[in-house]
C-alpha cells in the first residue's frame, strides 16, 4: 500500500517513520526543515530521499513542484498553473488529494502531480478550502 506523508505541520519526522513512506510531499518550508537546505539544492533532495521508499514532491506555490524519483538520477520541475491567487487554504490538502486520487488510478508520478497541480491552481482561484476544492 503506498503511502503519502503530507508532512504539515511541519516537525521532526523519526527515521522508522519516513522508511514507511513511499511519496514525501513537503511545501518549501517543511523540506527546508527536514532537510536542513533549500528545495534547489540537489543534495539535500537526495539526503531525504535516501530515507524514503519512492519519491519525494515538493511543492513551491506559484514556482510550481520540484520532484525526484530514487529510481531515477534527474531532479524534474514542473511549472504551476498560471491563476489569480484568491485564497491559498486548502491548496496542499487539494494537492496531496488529486495526487493519491491519480496514483490510484494508475497515472504516472508524473501525470498524477501534473493534474493535482492543475486542481490545486483551480482551488486558489477561490475563497475557503471546501468551495475552492474542483472535482476530478
Amino acid at each position: 500500500m503506498p503511502v503519502i506523508l503530507n508532512p504539515a505541520p511541519v516537525q521532526k519526522l523519526p527515521s522508522e517513520l519516513l522508511s514507511l513512506v513511499t511519496y514525501l510531499t513537503p511545501n518549501e518550508t517543511e523540506f527546508s526543515f527536514l532537510s536542513g537546505r533549500s528545495a534547489e539544492t540537489g543534495l539535500a533532495i537526495d539526503s531525504l530521499l535516501t530515507r524514503l521508499q519512492r519519491a519525494v514532491i515538493i511543492t513551491q506555490g506559484e514556482k510550481g513542484v520540484i520532484y525526484k524519483e530514487k529510481a531515477s538520477n534527474s531532479q524534474t520541475s514542473l511549472p504551476a498553473s498560471s491563476v489569480e491567487v484568491v485564497d491559498t487554504t486548502g491548496a496542499g490538502d487539494c494537492f496531496n488529494g488529486v495526487l493519491a486520487a491519480k496514483l490510484a488510478q494508475g497515472d504516472t508520478l508524473e501525470q498524477a502531480i501534473q493534474h493535482a497541480i492543475t486542481a490545486a491552481g483551480i482551488s486558489v482561484t477561490k475563497h475557503g478550502a471546501q468551495t475552492g476544492m474542483p472535482r476530478v
